[in-house]
C-alpha cells in the first residue's frame, strides 16, 4: 500500500461521522482514490476467504461454494460509490468492450424483471431499517431473478467483482443456496472472526469513501443500477 492511500484511509476511518455522513470529509477523493481502495480492500478480503476456508478445513467442514452455482447471484447487491467505480472503469477498458456490451444488453431486461426493489431497499438502508432490509432483500431473492453481470453461471466481472460476492459462502452443501428453497432451510454459513471483524472496517470505509465522493448519504445502489449509470 502506498503511503498517500495508506493516510487516505486512515483519515477515512479517523472520524465515524464521515461514514454515517453526519461529517463532510475535509479533503477531494477522485474516483481514482475510490478505485484504488476498492482494489486494496477486494484483495485484503480474499485473503481473509481464502484463510477462513483453510480453517474450515482444518476443522473437518468444506466450503460448497463452486463455479457455476448461482444461488447468491440472485440476490439483490447492493455496493457504495467505489465499488462502482471501481466495476465500471474495468469495463470502460477497450479488452472489456465484449464484457461490457453483454451486461449492457441483459440489463434492460434485469431491469424490468426488479422493478422498484432496488429503490426499496436502498430507502430501507437509508432508514437503518435492518429488519425490514432483510424481508425486502429475502422477497426480491425469491423472485430468482439472476444478476445481468451473470453469463452461463459465470460471473463475467469476477476479477473486480464486489465485497458482497467475494465472501459468499455456504458450508458442506448449496443446497438451500436459492431463495425459493421449497424446504425453507437455509444455508449454513460459516462464521470467522478474523474475517467479519475486518469486513465491519471495510463496510465503515465504504460508507466514508462514498460520501466523500459526493454521493447522497447512506445509499448505495443496487449493484447493476450503479455500474449502468457510470457507463
Amino acid at each position: 500500500m502506498s503511503q498517500d492511500l495508506d493516510a487516505l484511509i486512515g483519515q477515512l476511518l479517523s472520524d465515524p461521522a464521515y461514514a454515517s455522513g453526519r461529517r463532510a470529509f475535509p479533503r477531494t477523493v477522485s474516483r481514482e482514490d475510490a478505485d484504488a481502495i476498492a482494489d486494496l480492500v477486494q484483495r485484503e478480503v480474499d485473503r481473509g476467504v481464502t484463510a477462513r476456508a483453510e480453517s474450515a478445513a482444518r476443522d473437518g467442514m468444506r466450503i460448497a461454494c463452486c463455479r457455476g452455482c448461482t444461488g447468491c447471484c440472485e440476490e439483490m447487491v447492493l455496493v457504495y460509490a467505489a465499488e462502482a467505480e471501481r466495476i465500471a472503469a474495468w469495463l470502460r477498458r477497450p479488452e472489456n468492450a465484449t464484457v461490457r456490451e453483454g451486461f449492457q444488453s441483459r440489463y434492460l431486461g434485469w431491469r424490468k424483471s426488479v422493478a422498484d426493489a432496488p429503490a426499496r431497499l436502498t430507502e430501507l438502508v437509508s432508514r437503518d431499517d435492518q429488519e425490514g432490509y432483510e424481508t425486502a432483500h429475502v422477497t426480491q431473492w425469491r423472485r430468482r431473478v439472476l444478476c445481468a453481470f451473470n453469463v452461463d453461471g459465470d460471473c463475467s466481472i469476477y476479477d473486480v467483482r464486489p465485497v458482497a460476492c467475494r465472501n459468499a459462502h455456504a458450508v458442506d452443501t448449496a443446497e438451500h443456496c436459492v431463495g425459493d428453497d421449497p424446504s425453507g432451510a437455509s444455508a449454513t454459513r460459516l462464521q470467522f472472526k478474523p474475517l467479519d471483524d475486518f469486513l465491519a472496517r471495510v463496510r465503515r470505509l465504504e460508507r466514508a469513501t462514498h460520501h466523500a465522493l459526493g454521493q447522497a448519504p447512506k445509499r448505495p445502489e443496487a449493484l447493476c443500477d450503479a455500474v449502468a449509470r457510470r457507463l
